[in-house]
């Protein structure tokens, strides 16, 4: 593994906190998180077989997952209702993994494609959150 696909976890795992004043200015996180999370896909890309790709898609989609629902976990202690949290954690988590993938497999060839991903990861995580404002 090259020294990019070894630090990508870790970007995987900060990015939310790194991310977080720009989405209060930029409200729009289907976006903002799906572009970050196809930069860290791009920049730590393995040269690996294909299922290793794959992991590392998931993983860098579980890490990030998990880290921004740290950033949550502030929210939900001051609500009082933590049955939510571990809700939100059982849902989001294989969403941003599953997100991830999506936004690889276009690059598994090429990685420059990976950019070809971003349409239908950013709109599935838009989906994903109208559903929950009710919206949808």
């Amino acid at each position: 593994m090259t020294t990019s696909s070894l630090i990508a976890p870790l970007l995987a795992l900060i990015a939310p906190f790194l991310i977080w004043p720009l989405e209060l200015l930029l409200p729009l996180p289907f976006l903002v998180e799906e572009l970050v999370k196809a930069a860290v896909i791009y920049i730590g890309w393995p040269s690996a077989p294909v299922r290793t790709k794959l992991l590392f898609a998931a993983l860098t989609g579980l890490l990030f997952g998990f880290s921004e629902s740290v950033l949550y976990l502030f929210n939900f202690l001051a609500w009082g209702n933590m049955a939510q949290y571990f809700l939100r954690l059982a849902v989001t988590l294989p969403l941003h993994a599953f997100t991830s993938i999506i936004i690889l497999l276009p690059g598994l060839k090429y990685r420059h494609l990976v950019i070809l991903g971003l349409p239908p990861a950013i709109l599935i995580h838009y989906l994903y959150n109208r559903y929950l404002q009710g919206s949808l």
